[in-house]
């Protein structure tokens, strides 16, 4: 029997559904934090990671910021809208705001996908790192966001217990 013949003959189940993998938990990260709805862009390659953010326009200061309602999350966000954009660097643990021109939100995610640090209004000219992250997501800050500040989201381990010595 020849190998056409034979595939022929084979029965192949229909399609399979589409299934969106995420790989480095930059959705899971995104739904967690609520910076939902957002395209994400996967910086894997050398240059893309180089440039970052400073390679998309600034986000326009007199739109009003992006919507973080839960249901937000289940309508299309438009391709231009600077305000809903993700950017995710798998592999990464640390980031530089060298060339911006406008503040960003930066998160450290552990192997999970889960945020270890978040930096809020990180402005230009600044290095973050965290030594326990895997990947970093980066976003645009929306206008009318809170002050700069460093929020810890995963709790500090607590020292171990021991029962009492009689």
């Amino acid at each position: 029997m020849r190998a056409a013949e034979w595939l022929r003959s084979r029965r192949f189940p229909a399609r399979a559904p589409i299934v969106v993998l995420d790989p480095y938990g930059f959705r899971r990260a995104l739904r967690e934090l609520g910076w939902e709805p957002a395209r994400l862009v996967v910086a894997e390659r050398f240059v893309p990671r180089l440039r970052g953010l400073t390679g998309f326009p600034a986000p326009d200061a007199g739109a009003p910021a992006a919507p973080t309602a839960p249901d937000a999350a289940a309508r299309k966000v438009p391709r231009g809208d600077m305000r809903s954009l993700a950017m995710g660097f798998p592999r990464c643990r640390s980031v530089h705001t060298c060339f911006m021109n406008y503040p960003i939100d930066v998160a450290f995610l552990d192997a999970s996908g889960r945020a270890i640090e978040v930096h809020v209004a990180v402005g230009p000219w600044k290095v973050l790192s965290c030594p326990g992250a895997v990947s970093v997501l980066e976003r645009p800050t929306p206008r009318g966001h809170e002050p700069p500040s460093l929020r810890l989201v995963a709790p500090a381990p607590s020292p171990p217990s021991y029962p009492d010595a009689a």
